[in-house]
């Protein structure tokens, strides 16, 4: 199933500035359940092993590749004057 399809544009473009998206969500009356996906088609939805750590809610956890673009594409991204 498509990414896009399951969470909508707006959640999709968390993959545009990081490698990797994590969602922990708790229910009051269920299992806190976690969903990863590093933007490869591929998701994993499971049971957190961490049990039941949020009461309710959501919690969600972006690894950003920023620093890596920093590290390469600095020079195209601030001008050498500034």
């Amino acid at each position: 199933m498509s990414l896009i399809g399951q969470f909508g544009v707006g959640f999709y473009s968390a993959f545009l500035v990081a490698d990797k998206v994590t969602v922990v969500s708790k229910n009051i009356n269920d299992d806190q359940h976690v969903w990863e996906s590093t933007a490869d088609a591929n998701f994993a939805i499971f049971k957190d092993p961490r049990g039941n750590t949020l009461g309710r809610g959501t919690q969600i956890t972006y690894v950003f590749f920023f620093f890596n673009f920093i590290e390469t594409d600095i020079d195209r991204v601030v001008p050498a004057s500034t």
